[in-house]
């Protein structure tokens, strides 16, 4: 199962799957859009409506899903909400999506889960960023960060 595989990194990983003979289900916002997506795919690979800002029909709309090896949550919104221009419709929408959405999928999925599924969440790009420094004239007085007990990498 790939929530968010009807572009990007979810749709790769969907083809990958379906190149190896696996069967895939691939969600999107976008019924229409999944079911296309999935089709151009090929394979047994399927395609399902699923929004993660709507929590509440997400376990509906995972009913058809049988048993599940893979667990991939790559679904996001890029979202640049400044503190200036600060949008809390857009805070909300995104807050709901990857803390209660990612959530509820993993829950709604669990009773078809065995010892070995496996569940994959990619939240964002932020990987794929720098760190930035913090200027050395307003020196911190907080806490360092640490990471998974390790300090951040420099």
């Amino acid at each position: 199962m790939i929530v968010g595989g009807t572009q990007g990194l979810g749709r790769r990983l969907a083809e990958r799957f379906a190149e190896r003979g696996e069967a895939v289900v691939l969600t999107g916002r976008d019924g229409s859009r999944a079911d296309a997506v999935a089709r151009e795919i090929g394979g047994e690979t399927t395609g399902a409506a699923l929004d993660l800002t709507a929590p509440a029909e997400i376990a509906e709309a995972l009913e058809p899903v049988e048993a599940v090896d893979h667990v991939v949550l790559a679904a996001i919104e890029r979202d640049a909400n400044t503190i200036r221009d600060y949008d809390i419709e857009r805070a909300l929408r995104l807050a709901t999506l990857k803390l209660v959405g990612y959530t509820e999928v993993v829950h709604c999925l669990h009773s078809r889960m065995h010892d070995d599924t496996s569940v994959l969440l990619f939240g964002d790009r932020r990987g794929n960023v720098p760190i930035p420094a913090r200027p050395p004239s307003r020196p911190s007085t907080a806490p360092s960060r640490r990471w998974c007990g390790r300090s951040p990498p420099s």
